[in-house]
């Protein structure tokens, strides 16, 4: 008998619970998760209930092509009868080992506390605790974007990650001066407006106007997300935004660079973007 639904008294029993979603087609996992009640169950259910659109995540488009295929998504409750505390360990704890074991996730968001605390070598520990502190000087206006959890992977060029897409007030993009992209607590990349690469993408696209996107004078301009301007973007993202950045001057990026980066700088509700006025 498959359950797609715990009953009232299994769902009060199990507290909160750690689970992961296996696809049947080849035994791999591929989201991790905490919940309680028959949070499990949700992410194939909301699906069902939603039309395909152009913004599923990696996720969704897994679930997807499972029951397109007549399948069904396996659910596995990794451990329960937990409190919340132990439950955000644990799954912190899984979202940063299985891919560091080969295994690739499509969870979009890093496990609790795992920027300072989580997978980490002996030298990027050194590194964070022997860090100086960043220190954002006045009238700086800066986006911090976390990239903890894709940060791993290997081969990727930082920059061209961190670029795009992010859901972001532009009235606000278009005021910084500066991103930094952090990573298990150190700033790992420095970026400041590339306005060659702006006249650029104008010259090259002008029917598309683009000036409507002009930013302030010694900000960084901000674009729509498509894939002809991010050529990383598998398709076009309406709503989101990339910016068009360069490595810092390296007399400038030193007082950034693989500096620890404090939690009034972080602390964006589980957001990977945060907005600092300075």
């Amino acid at each position: 008998m498959t359950v797609t639904q715990f009953s009232p008294g299994t769902a009060e029993k199990l507290r909160h619970y750690v689970y992961w979603l296996r696809d049947p087609r080849d035994g791999a996992v591929f989201y991790v998760g905490k919940g309680e009640g028959n949070r499990v169950f949700h992410h194939v259910k909301c699906l069902e209930a939603d039309a395909a659109d152009d913004e599923e995540t990696e996720k969704e488009q897994r679930i997807r092509a499972i029951t397109s295929a007549g399948l069904a998504v396996q659910h596995h409750i990794v451990r329960h009868n937990l409190n919340e505390d132990e439950a955000l360990l644990l799954e912190a704890v899984l979202i940063d080992a299985l891919p560091s074991l080969g295994i690739p996730l499509t969870n979009l968001m890093e496990g609790h506390g795992t920027g300072k605390h989580g997978l980490a070598s002996p030298e990027e520990l050194e590194a964070l605790y022997a860090a100086k502190e960043l220190l954002i000087p006045d009238g700086l206006n800066v986006i911090f974007i976390n990239v903890n959890v894709q940060f791993r992977k290997a081969g990727e060029d930082l920059l061209e990650h961190a670029q795009a897409a992010w859901k972001i007030n532009l009235d606000n993009a278009r005021k910084v001066n500066m991103v930094v992209v952090h990573a298990g607590g150190l700033v790992r990349g420095c970026y400041v407006p590339d306005m060659d690469a702006w006249r650029k993408l104008r010259e090259q696209f002008p029917s598309d106007k683009l000036k409507q996107y002009q930013p302030e004078p010694g900000c960084m301009p901000w674009i729509p997300a498509r894939k002809k301007y991010f050529p990383r973007l598998d398709k076009d993202l309406p709503d989101r935004l990339g910016f068009l950045g360069k490595d810092a001057d390296p007399a400038e990026a030193g007082e950034y660079y693989l500096r620890a980066v404090p939690e009034r700088y972080t602390q964006s509700k589980g957001a990977p973007i945060l907005y600092y006025k300075g």
